[in-house]
Order: structure tokens, then sequence, then C-alpha cells
């Protein structure tokens, strides 16, 4: 079937090229740029990559709705998404069978209780406030990942949380560099 990944994100490129790879007709939607923060040359180079590889690439647009429609004919679901350019407006409308978002996410900290326990937090992002060891204002709850206001990749989080543990269970005194 087709999919279309919504984001221009590490995640979005991913996740279009494992499906790719899997044979997938594998479209991404992006908003503005391909893999924001980090070098714009590597970025443009794997987008242009896996374009090459049969991933299409939908620039300057933004999902405006998704409506379910009659299976194919294959019994396959069918999505009509209506993609938007925000400069001109143009609507384009695409069917698929799959639409993954990949866009981001906010963290789910506001029902958490963390004043509770005297864990500081920025209610306008949910981000929890840490100093350099991702240590937060209660001394003895830590916070990692997409969570605190650093970067939002699984491998830095990943690496974050490893050193964390080593410093608190294996004397260890390195910090992560973000």
């Amino acid at each position: 079937g087709r999919t279309l990944v919504v984001g221009g994100s590490y995640i979005a490129l991913e996740t279009a090229g494992f499906l790719n790879e899997l044979n997938f007709d594998v479209s991404v939607a992006v908003r503005s740029i391909v893999l924001r923060g980090f070098d714009r040359q590597c970025s443009e180079k794997v987008a242009q990559l896996m374009a090459e590889l049969g991933v299409r690439f939908i620039y300057s647009v933004t999902p405006i709705s998704i409506t379910r429609k009659l299976p194919d004919e294959g019994g396959l679901p069918c999505l009509e998404v209506k993609l938007r350019t925000p400069e001109s407006g143009n609507v384009v409308t695409e069917v698929y069978n799959t639409v993954v978002f990949a866009t981001g996410r906010t963290p789910e900290t506001a029902h958490l209780g963390l004043d509770a326990v005297g864990v500081s937090y920025d209610p306008q992002t949910s981000k929890i406030d840490v100093n350099d060891v991702e240590q937060t204002s209660a001394g003895n709850i830590y916070a990692v990942g997409d969570c605190i206001p650093q970067l939002e990749l699984t491998p830095v989080a990943v690496k974050a949380g490893e050193l964390l543990a080593r410093r608190l269970y294996g004397g260890s005194t390195e910090k992560m560099d973000y």
C-alpha cells in the first residue's frame, strides 16, 4: 500500500527509509526542511539519497484533512489526504493506505503531579527543568529525553540515560554533552 509520513524529523526519515526498504510506496510530507538542527548539507544529501532510492518528498506542505474512504480493490483502507501549500494556499489531494505522523510531541507532564513532589517545569512547553546532570528541583528526581529542554532525538536520550545511570550507580562523573 501507499504510506504518507508527515514530518521531516530524524524519526520521520528513519520510518520512511525502512518502509521504503520493505517495498512500500512511501511519500514524506515536509512543512519546511528535513532534519532541522542537523548540518544542512548532510541533511539535504540524506533526502537526495532517499529520493534516489524511491522515497517521494513533498515539500512546503501541511496536512489539513484526512478523510476515510472506501477500501481499495485489495481491501486496504483508503485515506484521502489534503495537503496545503501555506504560501500559495493551493491544496493537493492524494490517497494513501496509511498515514504516519512523526511531527514531534509535547511531553505529558502536566498531569504527573510534579508540583506535589517539588519538580518545577515550564507550563508553556511542559518541559521539566533540570541542571547539567539531569537533576530536577526535587533533588532526588532526574529526567532525561524529550521531557527536558534539550535535543529531542532518541540516540541523545539513550546516551543521556546511560550516563545518568553510570553517575548514579557506577561512580562515573561523565556528563552528557548536548
